[in-house]
């Protein structure tokens, strides 16, 4: 894809809904290799990754316990709202008054 340009700094706050990892040689001599985290971000604009080539073995910048929390929360509320459509679905129709007063 075509860089942006736009780069996140420390403390940004970004929702993506896809995570994918891509293996990079940094060293071609030792063959060294690392791990990029590549993340779509949820408002469409495109990917960004955790790499830093000035220092390519330095951790994730990117909080992964607490988005996988965030994710699994928003199942659950998903997944209630679903038990919540089908209750509701199955539940008997209002019993008609039948009074006229």
């Amino acid at each position: 894809g075509e860089t942006t340009g736009v780069i996140f700094t420390h403390g940004t706050t970004a929702h993506a809904d896809d995570h994918q990892v891509i293996m990079h040689t940094v060293d071609q001599t030792s063959g060294a290799v690392v791990a990029i985290n590549m993340y779509r971000l949820s408002d469409g604009s495109g990917w960004v990754h955790d790499y830093n080539p000035y220092m390519p073995n330095a951790m994730s910048v990117v909080n992964h316990e607490r988005a996988r929390a965030a994710r699994e929360a928003a199942r659950e509320a998903e997944r209630e709202a679903e038990r919540e459509r089908e209750r509701a679905a199955a539940a008997p129709p209002p019993a008609a008054d039948g009074g006229g007063g």
